[in-house]
């Protein structure tokens, strides 16, 4: 939880609120890729939310893993983005309209998920908004050999 509590903390936000709920938990994951799956999740929460508004993230532990959740107060994603918006260079429709970026943030969250075994996905957040979700296992993964440390520690930061 130090780990995601830090990263939160560091990227900004605006005039926005910013909620933690982060449940101790241990994964073997590589700490940079973790900060980059953190760090643009919020940021892309902060693209979307209206200021005032709030930007939940939580920690969940189950299902053999830990899943990191970001949830907005934006306008959502349509259902026939859901898949295609954490493909390279892909971007929702308001996106395109109102703020920069190439569209690369959501499908290194999605590749650096699958590197540690896991994935990304987005779900509608009622009444408003996208939950953006990650899920990582609590095992050792074979494809970051040398790059492995007990990172998103319960302890708090």
């Amino acid at each position: 939880a130090g780990l995601v509590r830090r990263v939160v903390r560091e990227t900004p936000v605006g005039n926005r609120r910013l909620e933690m709920n982060l449940q101790p938990a241990v994964a073997e994951v590589d700490a940079s890729k973790i900060e980059r799956i953190v760090e643009n999740l919020v940021a892309n929460a902060a693209k979307y939310t209206p200021e005032g508004s709030l930007i939940c993230v939580r920690m969940e532990t189950g299902d053999g893993g830990v899943t990191l959740i970001v949830d907005d107060s934006g306008p959502g994603v349509p259902d026939e983005l859901k898949h295609s918006i954490f493909g390279a260079f892909e971007r929702g429709a308001a996106e395109k309209m109102h703020s920069p970026g190439v569209g690369i943030g959501l499908s290194l969250v999605a590749r650096f998920a699958e590197m540690h075994g896991g994935r990304a996905w987005v779900q509608d957040r009622p009444p408003q908004g996208s939950s953006f979700r990650v899920f990582l296992p609590a095992g050792p993964v074979g494809a970051l050999p040398g790059r492995l440390t007990p990172q998103i520690p319960g302890a708090s930061a």
